[in-house]
């Protein structure tokens, strides 16, 4: 859920930002850029709670926090 706050929220600042600085709302540029804040919050999340994205694995995939490592560098 809070990659998803960030998302929006960033999607919003950068909408109205853009609004201000070029009198017209660009939604493809703002939504570049609320992916661009967005994704650095999400790989921060694999690093700092590996145990919990563990857990929301199956349990018959081996090497869970591992792969959770891994899925944050990609």
């Amino acid at each position: 859920m809070n990659p998803l706050i960030v998302l929006l929220v960033s999607f919003l600042i950068s909408l109205f930002t853009l609004r201000l600085f070029h009198n017209q709302f660009e939604f493809a540029l703002s939504g570049k850029i609320a992916m661009s804040v967005m994704l650095p919050f999400t790989t921060l999340g694999h690093f700092i709670f590996p145990k919990g994205m563990a857990m929301m694995k199956p349990g018959f995939i081996p090497f869970k926090k591992e792969m959770v490592y891994v899925i944050g560098i990609f």
